[in-house]
């Protein structure tokens, strides 16, 4: 193993901790949360709690961790079981924490050089052959671009701020992959007949995510998907 990729993990493992602190420090007492949820919703949850408590211990985890998956959204994922990967994207990796569960995974956007840059929409100036674009969203610090083709399969185009972000990919007996292009680390995913490329520069979050019309995604198809992410710029 070379020098440079001990020191990584050397600085991932001395940093993290700190990054974690500053985020449970920030976040809300339970008394600040304005929110109380329905009578309906408590009820289905004692239920479950219930019938947890009767279950063996493995399949009171497995429904838990169900459960979990709806807080870890909301929560931007600090009460989990995590494993937390250490390869891809070594530049940044006091501001990228990646977590790994069985369905998903995690990626927690942490940029602590708030930046001054006001938001620009970046489009892609590529798109497939045959995909016209059908709804747009444009927020203030945010843009999606929804193309669909003639038999209804779907690009997603979405940029966002890069400030503190949580995103969740489903990677769920999926291939993932890190590449890079234009000077960029990105996340590539494949499952089923789905594509997504995750990545991002010092200012924003990008994501890409295609439906391809085949149940298996060729190298052609690979190289296609790229070339449109290779023309976001």
């Amino acid at each position: 193993m070379n020098k440079d990729k001990l020191d990584i993990e050397k600085l991932l493992y001395e940093q993290l901790p700190k990054i974690e602190e500053k985020i449970l420090y920030e976040l809300p007492c339970d008394e600040d949360i304005d929110y109380e949820f329905s009578i309906e919703f408590e009820s289905k949850m004692d239920k479950i709690i219930k019938e947890n408590e009767k279950k063996v211990k493995k399949n009171t985890y497995k429904n838990l961790k169900k459960i979990a998956i709806v807080f870890i959204i909301i929560l931007s994922s600090i009460v989990t079981i995590t494993t937390i990967k250490t390869e891809a994207f070594p530049e940044n990796l006091i501001r990228i924490m990646k977590k790994v569960y069985k369905e998903f995974t995690d990626y927690n956007f942490i940029n602590p050089h708030k930046s001054n840059v006001s938001f620009k929409y970046i489009e892609p100036k590529y798109i497939s052959t045959g995909y016209k674009e059908v709804e747009r969203i444009e927020e203030e610090n945010y843009l999606s671009i929804l193309y669909k083709d003639k038999l209804d399969n779907y690009i997603i185009y979405q940029m966002m701020l890069y400030s503190r972000d949580v995103i969740v990919l489903d990677t769920e007996d999926a291939f993932v992959e890190n590449i890079k292009f234009n000077n960029q680390y990105a996340q590539y995913v494949e499952k089923g007949n789905t594509q997504q490329l995750l990545w991002h520069d010092k200012n924003n979050i990008y994501m890409l995510s295609k439906e391809l019309p085949t149940k298996k995604i060729t190298k052609k198809d690979k190289k296609e998907f790229i070339k449109i992410a290779k023309n976001i710029k």
